[in-house]
């Protein structure tokens, strides 16, 4: 991302706390920061909470199946990845990716883990090349912001 402008982040709010949230007040303060120091940029924000994500339907497994096995998805399983593909395309759209999540019986909230499992397909036109760089990519440029803060 070094020197490189940034077009658009995109926010990934899991908390069910909304306003209460502590996980919300140090995002909020962190985007202020980040909003002064790239103006330029677009802030998508994804509740997953809110967000109605496609479920993990039989027709949704035999197309992860059918891709696995170097297959293409076929006309009756099209409606059920229309959803997946969506969240795909918007997740691929971001040059960085901020994930407000908060602790979680030591884990991660299960709507983050639903959403995972939605925006990572076996899929090489989808762009798993991508998607890692993009990964790698948010997370230094994470820590240089931290460490300006």
């Amino acid at each position: 991302m070094e020197g490189r402008t940034m077009t658009k982040m995109l926010h990934i709010c899991v908390t069910p706390r909304g306003a209460k949230s502590r996980t919300l007040k140090i995002t909020n303060t962190f985007l202020e920061t980040f909003k002064k120091r790239h103006p330029e940029c677009e802030i998508d924000t994804i509740d997953l909470f809110s967000e109605k994500l496609p479920e993990n339907s039989l027709a949704v497994t035999d197309g992860k199946y059918l891709l696995m096995a170097g297959g293409e998805i076929s006309d009756r399983l099209k409606p059920a990845w229309q959803e997946i593909e969506r969240h795909i395309a918007r997740f691929l759209s971001a040059d960085i990716c901020l994930i407000s999540c908060p602790m979680w019986n030591f884990s991660i909230p299960y709507r983050l883990k639903h959403y995972i499992d939605i925006i990572a397909q076996p899929m090489d036109a989808l762009g798993a090349d991508v998607m890692l760089e993009r990964i790698t990519a948010s997370q230094n440029e994470a820590k240089r912001l931290a460490e300006s803060l």
